[in-house]
């Protein structure tokens, strides 16, 4: 595992919290990016139940570098939201 990978994890699956409150809160207008976050959160939740509850994970490092993946691209269709919102 990398050095860090595990508080990296961490910060990620408190950052999939945040993401699917947010996209809860939503507006409609906002459509396609507000979809993305929905979906991009649902991935990160589902690899945080992986980390969480399997006693043994196959491949750690892929599923943190996926998990950071999953929270850019949710991040970024956060700010596409917040532009749209303004």
């Amino acid at each position: 595992m990398a050095p860090g990978a595990d508080g990296n994890l961490v910060l990620v699956f408190r950052l999939a919290l945040r993401l699917s409150r947010e996209h809860e809160e939503s507006d409609d207008e906002t459509g396609r990016s507000s979809t993305a976050v929905g979906l991009n959160g649902d991935r990160l939740h589902i690899n945080r139940v992986r980390a969480d509850y399997h006693d043994e994970i196959q491949r750690l490092d892929d599923l943190v570098n996926e998990s950071f993946e999953y929270a850019t691209r949710a991040l970024s269709y956060l700010d596409q939201i917040q532009r749209i919102s303004r």
